[in-house]
């Protein structure tokens, strides 16, 4: 994913394994775009996500996940307006959701 988003696309990636270390990343420089698994070893992606936008409204956030998500987590989402993509998901997919998020910047 880093691979195509950031070489093939062209886009600046910033890739992090914790929601500790994104929290960081979007403190440090304001991402265009959050890409965010749901399933990280010190929390949800959707927490998050939702966290971010509390404070950054305009941000574009994108759920990925391999996991069933509850009723509740995809009503969260919808409601929010975070796309939620289910692993095994295309690339184009992930391609089409970011350039839908930057556009709407």
């Amino acid at each position: 994913m880093e691979i195509f988003l950031g070489e093939v696309s062209g886009h600046d990636v910033h890739c992090v394994a914790t929601i500790a270390e994104a929290r960081k990343t979007v403190t440090d420089s304001l991402p265009d775009v959050l890409v965010v698994d749901f399933l990280l070893p010190d929390g949800n992606g959707l927490d998050l996500g939702l966290e971010t936008l509390r404070d950054e409204p305009h941000l574009c956030v994108v759920l990925v996940t391999g996991l069933e998500l509850t009723e509740v987590c995809r009503t969260v989402a919808r409601d929010r307006e975070i796309p939620v993509l289910r692993k095994p998901f295309e690339l184009e997919e992930l391609l089409v959701l970011v350039g839908k998020g930057l556009s709407q910047k």
